[in-house]
């Protein structure tokens, strides 16, 4: 390996780390978050969860979470259990890895063919289709109701 590339990997190391990676007493400022989702009045039972600041700046991070048996949920930043103080656009997601979809699947738009089959309505899956958005206050949330229709 030459010198010019062993620089530039020590390097990329090194910037990956310092925006990434958090600092050695974990992340500052992160406040509780938990709460449920629902279906059709139903827990979502193991749905991804993902809230993306909608403000960049600052220390605004995305902090994800998968629901368990009730729906509940405890929100996490880089592993570590909070978010930061903010607004969120709030994505949810339960994807079945099946490309054997039926044709019925299909026709009802919950999947198409050799593509995995939605769970959940796909609207809250993406970024630009999602209409969930939640406020975390300065002291936290552990009661966050999240219903999808």
């Amino acid at each position: 390996m030459n010198a010019k590339y062993s620089i530039f990997i020590a390097v990329l190391i090194v910037v990956t780390c310092t925006i990434g990676c958090p600092s050695k007493g974990g992340l500052k400022g992160l406040v509780p978050a938990a709460g449920t989702v629902t279906y059709e009045n139903q827990p979502a039972v193991g749905a991804s969860i993902t809230f993306a600041p909608v403000n960049k700046s600052g220390e605004a991070r995305t902090a994800s979470a998968i629901t368990d048996t009730n729906g509940n949920f405890v929100l996490k930043t880089l592993a570590q259990e909070g978010l930061y103080p903010g607004e969120y656009t709030v994505m949810v997601m339960k994807i079945e890895d099946n490309t054997n979809n039926s044709e019925e699947d299909i026709k009802a738009g919950t999947a198409t063919k050799g593509q995995p089959k939605h769970l959940l309505p796909q609207k809250y899956a993406s970024l630009t289709s999602t209409d969930l958005k939640v406020t975390i206050p300065d002291k936290g949330d552990k009661a966050i109701v999240i219903e999808l229709k």
